[in-house]
């Protein structure tokens, strides 16, 4: 039998040699091109993790610094240099909020920056406009900053699948019972509660037997009873939900201690608290607190 490359057949197999080569080579280069992309898309968010640690902690300084010039009424020229500094590292926060919408796609992580962003102007505000703060006024206000900055970084931290926790035996970050803990006190509180200095009044109903006029009439009248209620050891105001029906509620208090909630509780179940102000908006009696 002769060898010819004009043989169909010899011909046949070349061409399949050929193309199978090729196509081989491009599924190579892409699989490989797609495991470096991951790789430096991993990378990257685990930078941005890290960054977010030393950031955080830079802007809660420059917070401090800021409320202790004010505090201290130095000069002038002092009094800039803080602002200037709080300003810097809050421009920094913005740069971060950026790199975290573009490389996580995970609402818990974006929500919580966004949060964290809201809260540290919140208490810039607070520091700069309010008169004679004393130091624990100071330090309720970072404290409800650095609440939001642990919570953001544990969820940058979930997200990069950076486990901050010690493991005992096989586990994963993301079957954590408070890791979907966490995911759900985001997605729940989608909408930051007011600062810990501001009293907070919410009606969360599942029936629709009152107008959203109606219930917040009613959260604004009972804010306004409670607005000078004021823990006198831990400085926080009083934080209150009423969840279930507009007939048949929860009242739940989130009090910094014990003593605080029970007074807050006393003032709510008077003659004038939840139920004549329900009465009120309602035109119905509530069947009462539990």
């Amino acid at each position: 039998m002769s060898f010819s490359i004009d043989n169909p057949t010899i011909g046949a197999a070349l061409i399949g040699a050929v193309t199978g080569a090729i196509i081989s080579a491009f599924l190579t280069n892409a699989v490989r091109s797609w495991i470096e992309r991951r790789t430096k898309r991993r990378e990257a968010r685990e930078k941005v993790a890290e960054d977010a640690m030393a950031l955080v902690s830079e802007h809660s300084s420059h917070l401090l610094e800021f409320y202790v010039s004010h505090r201290s009424r130095g000069t002038e020229e002092e009094a800039l240099r803080a602002e200037a500094a709080v300003r810097r590292s809050a421009g920094k926060l913005v740069q971060m909020e950026i790199r975290v919408w573009r490389l996580f796609p995970e609402w818990y992580a974006t929500k919580a920056i966004t949060k964290l962003i809201l809260r540290a102007n919140t208490v810039y505000l607070y520091f700069k406009n309010a008169n004679a703060l004393s130091d624990k006024d100071a330090e309720v206000a970072l404290f409800w900053v650095n609440e939001q900055e642990r919570s953001l970084l544990k969820n940058l931290s979930d997200a990069a699948s950076i486990n901050l926790r010690q493991r005992s035996g096989i586990g994963f970050l993301g079957f954590h019972k408070d890791t979907r803990q966490r995911r759900l006190d985001v997605l729940k509180h989608g909408e930051d509660d007011p600062p810990p200095w501001e009293p907070l009044v919410k009606f969360q109903f599942r029936d629709s037997k009152m107008s959203r006029e109606r219930i917040e009439w009613g959260e604004s009248e009972l804010r306004k009873r409670l607005a000078t209620f004021r823990c006198k050891e831990h400085y926080r105001a009083a934080h209150v939900r009423m969840i279930g029906k507009s007939d048949n509620f929860t009242l739940q208090i989130e009090g910094c201690c014990e003593q605080f909630a029970t007074a807050v509780k006393a003032a709510l179940q008077g003659t004038e608290g939840v139920s004549k102000t329900l009465e009120k908006a309602h035109g119905t009696q509530p069947s009462g607190l539990t």
